[in-house]
């Protein structure tokens, strides 16, 4: 059995434990009407699991790359500031500065596992309706891919932690935040103008504007490379537009559905003039922003990286959902099928993976 296999065996057990020790709260928690109180120990192990499979992995996708990216960057700060490398002046000084600590590149590897993982694992159990449901969702959908991208995938990650900045609508905090964090992937800068369509009311008309513009891209393909390829020009994703690389059919199919059951529970609430809290509104906003960035991934695979600036939205939204949608044991059905099905795209994307070699290099250094 592959570390992978194995792995996933543990998190599954570790999870399921999580769900059958939880125990019901006095009252709901207000903000994500959560009802149940759940084993700090076990959600430490789920927490704990993922970090050591992940910061001290040997390989996996670009990981050796940026191994050789920490090995030349050196322990000068003044190297931060030229233009070799092609990379963030934000990230070639936290190499540099780990570089004084030790050459050892396994440190840059445990210590943005670490930041990443810490900051979306307590994120998630903080906003979750249900913990397990959705640290489940996250091992499917999200924790592979949090190896691979690990510079985006920190921007990404510092920035799901002031989710409760776009939920209170402090502009000016985020919007520096985003600056700070451009430091380290410039395509951060997008969640400046997302920002106001994510903080608006639910489907409001920034949403539109966004998929009238899906529209455009796809109604006028040359244009939008011309568009895209000028602002990045000299840099390090200019490759991203000449090398025409495209996302798979299968994941616009597993982005389609939570999104048309958000549409879905938007119109039951409207209907019944329900009302629905901050944080649900918000995901939905959200969890169309990354369906559309999927969707353009069709095009360009540079368009599906960007929904990581918002895909955490589906792993906190779909648990909402499903309850809004079906009621008592259709609602349990309903999520125990979605455990089954993001079980088997898991399976897949693995399958997939090692068809390209990617997985004989993921295992432990030790």
């Amino acid at each position: 059995m592959r570390l992978i296999e194995a792995f996933s065996l543990a998190v599954a057990i570790v999870l399921l434990l999580l769900e059958m020790s939880k125990h019901p709260l006095s009252e709901p928690i207000a903000e994500t009407g959560r009802k149940y109180h759940y084993s700090a120990f076990l959600l430490f192990i789920f927490w704990g699991a993922l970090v050591f499979v992940a910061g001290f992995r040997n390989g996996f996708v670009d990981t050796v790359t940026y191994r050789q990216l920490y090995e030349r960057a050196g322990t000068d700060f003044a190297f931060a500031f030229t233009d070799e490398m092609e990379l963030e002046t934000g990230f070639k000084l936290l190499m540099i500065f780990l570089n004084r600590i030790t050459p050892d590149s396994q440190i840059l590897i445990f210590l943005t596992s670490f930041v990443i993982l810490s900051i979306e694992i307590k994120q998630i159990c903080k906003y979750s309706s249900d913990i397990p449901f959705s640290l489940l969702l996250y091992f499917l959908l999200s924790f592979m891919g949090t190896m691979n991208g690990i510079r985006q995938c920190l921007a990404a990650a510092i920035l799901f932690l002031a989710f409760d900045w776009i939920l209170k609508r402090k502009t000016a905090p985020y919007i520096l935040l985003v600056l700070l964090v451009s430091t380290i992937h410039t395509s951060a800068l997008i969640c400046i103008p997302l920002y106001f369509i994510m903080s608006g009311k639910r489907l409001n008309w920034g949403i539109w504007l966004f998929f009238a513009a899906i529209l455009a891209v796809f109604a006028f393909p040359t244009a939008a490379d011309n568009i895209l390829l000028h602002i990045l020009e000299d840099s390090t994703y200019e490759e991203y537009v000449t090398n025409q690389e495209k996302m798979g059919a299968m994941r616009l199919f597993v982005a389609a559905v939570p999104t048309l059951l958000a549409l879905l529970y938007s119109r039951f609430t409207r209907i019944n003039h329900t009302q629905i809290s901050r944080v649900t509104s918000v995901l939905i906003n959200m969890q169309m922003l990354s369906f559309g960035f999927t969707l353009m991934g069709l095009k360009m695979l540079y368009y599906a990286r960007l929904s990581m600036y918002v895909g955490y939205a589906n792993i906190l939204l779909l648990p909402i959902t499903i309850k809004g949608c079906f009621r008592g044991r259709d609602a349990t059905w309903v999520k125990i099928i979605s455990i089954i099905l993001y079980a088997l795209f898991f399976a897949y994307q693995i399958f997939s993976y090692d068809k390209y070699g990617y997985m004989q290099s993921f295992y432990l250094v030790f």
